[in-house]
């Protein structure tokens, strides 16, 4: 049912950013994307943060995601954007980070997991830029 979402994309985490975006620009009530790790990780973070409503497994291929959209059919996540791309990896030190702006929200790799910037900065950590929301 789902196969057209397996093997279409070499860089899952781009492959996840787009079809959320894709979504949330045609106001869909809910996407399914490929699964993998990184993009349940981020997804998590994004149901702690309230950017989504819920999401869960199908099947071993793909995520289910509710999305989440304001009275005047707003989201959140319309401005989503990748940073550290496959071809080119953004490494961000705490110096850094402290000194990004304030307004947007930013998702980290760092050894601790995926943070976001308020909470490596709060671990002392840097690492890599996944994407700004």
């Amino acid at each position: 049912m789902y196969a057209s979402l397996i093997g279409k994309s070499n860089d899952s985490v781009s492959a996840f950013i787009s079809c959320l975006n894709n979504a949330v620009k045609r106001n869909k009530a809910f996407v399914i994307v490929p699964f993998s790790r990184i993009a349940w990780f981020i997804l998590e973070k994004f149901k702690e943060k309230g950017l989504i409503a819920s999401f869960s497994i199908m099947d071993r291929y793909c995520i289910k995601i509710i999305l989440r959209y304001s009275l005047i059919g707003l989201n959140n996540l319309s401005n989503l954007r990748r940073i550290s791309k496959k071809g080119r990896r953004y490494y961000i030190t705490l110096v850094e980070l402290k000194s990004l702006n304030r307004q947007r929200n930013y998702l980290l790799l760092t050894s601790e997991g995926t943070l976001w910037s308020f909470e490596a900065i709060k671990l002392n950590s840097g690492g890599e830029l996944l994407l700004v929301v």
